[in-house]
């Protein structure tokens, strides 16, 4: 530092890791956001959110209420350049108004200078008509004590056209895709428990309950059903934290989304496990089958 100051040589405005800012100090990384004000078209907005560089999906929320303004848009018909109605703008600038400066996150899972004794994966989904949205977090045993935190997320668009009970299910096909690479990374750790929780019945009933369901159903649950060594758990929608990221919104203040809910380092105090059982709603997706009896027609000779 002395000889860059002899030098001359101009301070940089901060440390960056892997491109993403680094706090050296309190070691955190962080998600920065772009504070221009965008044109009042697609082409605008979209510009503004190519900005925003967030390869681990911490600031998954806040980009896909960008999405749902595009998705309005097309629902409007407007072209690339043409100028957003009095009700896109409106919800645009909302948009912009909420958008932080930067979103920081913990570097580090580990908090301590000590080898790691365990690490259990906690993956949560969700959905809505708006997005579809996944999380993962770490709880990390070390013999100083206890950390976790978010490792990576995911939200996008919901298709359009299906039914809230197919989405839920595209939504943990996202969570097992998302926490299968997280494994990936992580291997050589000891990593001794993953668990997936989620809010919808129906959808933890098709996993579940073996049966014969209709080909959309039936397909998403047979890749969900290839990742081994997954425990499933039930969770009030209050307390699943892919619901903050279905929704598309702003997550710098809020208290679980960085850190997950203290409670998963304690067994004792989660939620008891539900018993579920078919409703309407899983039985409409179950295939139909046709019994053939075969009749014997007695004729003389």
């Amino acid at each position: 530092t002395y000889a860059k100051e002899q030098l001359n040589v101009p301070k940089r405005e901060g440390a960056t890791l892997l491109s993403l800012p680094w706090d050296k100090e309190h070691d955190t990384i962080g998600v920065r956001f772009p504070q221009e004000k965008a044109n009042p078209s697609k082409r605008g907005i979209l510009s503004k959110v190519a900005k925003i560089y967030d390869p681990l999906g911490s600031a998954s929320p806040i980009s896909l209420g960008s999405k749902l303004l595009d998705s309005d848009r097309c629902d409007t018909k407007l072209n690339w350049d043409t100028k957003l109605t009095r009700k896109l703008m409106q919800n645009r600038i909302r948009w912009e108004e909420q958008l932080p400066k930067q979103l920081t996150v913990p570097r580090s899972l580990a908090a301590y200078q000590a080898d790691i004794q365990s690490i259990e994966l906690h993956a949560f989904s969700d959905a809505s008509g708006k997005g579809v949205a996944a999380a993962v977090y770490a709880v990390v045993v070390q013999e100083s004590g206890v950390n976790q935190g978010l490792v990576a997320a995911r939200a996008r668009l919901s298709k359009k056209g299906l039914m809230i009970p197919r989405l839920e299910l595209v939504s943990r096909h996202m969570a097992m895709n998302l926490l299968a690479n997280v494994v990936s990374a992580l291997a050589g750790f000891p990593l001794i428990e993953r668990y997936c929780w989620l809010d919808s019945t129906v959808a933890l009933h098709w996993i579940r309950s073996p049966g014969t369901y209709k080909q959309f159903v039936s397909n998403r649950i047979e890749k969900i059903q290839a990742y081994s060594k997954v425990t499933w758990r039930h969770v009030g929608t209050s307390e699943n934290l892919a619901d903050l990221g279905n929704r598309g919104g702003v997550v710098t203040n809020h208290p679980f989304w960085c850190n997950g809910p203290t409670r998963l380092q304690n067994k004792a105090c989660w939620p008891p496990d539900i018993v579920i059982k078919a409703s309407d709603e899983s039985m409409a997706e179950e295939k139909a089958t046709r019994d053939v009896f075969a009749v014997a027609i007695a004729t003389s000779e």
